[in-house]
């Protein structure tokens, strides 16, 4: 059976639909600055343009702003924070996807097919996960910002990839992949350990870094320019998991995911 659900979103019903309950919901406003009062005051308007950009399929999410949140027993609770026009772009995929798993629970989709791809997820019964080629092509942007062969530190490189790991994290988050999204966070590190390992060029300073993060003894001279070494364990000692949290990291495994079938 042939679902057309993408066609679903760009229903100007469920377009107001989703707006009301979006409302309902209230929330602060996205990185644009755009509070859901501001949004309704020219309903009709941002409803069309977001409308056509579905249709057109050349819809895009903004980058989702960043909070923390201060907790009662100290340290603090990283939030994002989608726009409204995404969160009402989320809200209709809920909509949509909501009674198709209602249905499988209920043993109703023996009639329907095994897979279903909408939005850049593809749908089985009882989960959703990301589209391979998706996947590939994030990693592929996050590579070319971190290509070793460049001399840019980390933290740069960290910068110009933040809003495209907030965004993929965020956008996805409606599949079940909180694993790939921990694999992906571990490849990261990875990626930047590499990055570091061949700007300090020499073990020298590496065992420099290892003597700051309060290591002390003599330490093996490993091979800086060496892919493998960047997940040895002096790697690892030297840019632990706190050293990304200081260089500003995003975490995408922070991010709650599969939020759209509950009950599966």
């Amino acid at each position: 059976m042939c679902y057309t659900l993408y066609g679903r979103l760009s229903e100007p019903k469920a377009l107001v639909e989703a707006f009301r309950k979006v409302k309902r919901s209230k929330g602060a406003p996205g990185i644009d600055g755009q509070s859901v009062d501001q949004f309704e005051a020219d309903l009709g308007t941002d409803l069309r343009q977001l409308r056509g950009e579905l249709q057109e399929k050349s819809y895009r999410p903004l980058p989702v702003k960043r909070v923390e949140i201060p907790k009662p027993d100290g340290g603090v609770r990283k939030l994002g924070i989608p726009a409204v026009r995404d969160r009402i772009v989320q809200q209709m995929v809920l909509d949509i996807l909501q009674p198709i798993f209602a249905s499988s629970s209920k043993g109703a989709q023996g009639r329907m097919s095994e897979v279903v791809e909408f939005l850049e997820v593809v749908i089985h019964r009882g989960y959703t996960r990301v589209q391979e080629k998706k996947r590939k092509a994030f990693k592929a942007r996050v590579k070319a910002a971190a290509r070793r062969t460049f001399q840019v530190n980390p933290q740069k490189v960290i910068a110009d990839i933040n809003p495209l790991l907030r965004g993929y994290a965020h956008y996805f988050r409606v599949a079940n992949c909180q694993e790939e999204l921990e694999r992906l966070t571990r490849w990261i590190r990875h990626r930047l350990r590499a990055k570091q390992m061949q700007l300090w060029k020499k073990p020298d300073r590496l065992h420099r870094q290892l003597g700051k993060m309060g290591y002390k003894g003599s330490f093996e001279r490993v091979r800086m320019q060496s892919w493998r070494t960047s997940s040895c364990s002096l790697s690892h000692m030297a840019m632990p998991r706190v050293w990304f949290d200081d260089s500003g990291l995003f975490d995408m495994s922070s991010v709650q995911t599969g939020y759209s079938v509950p009950g599966v």
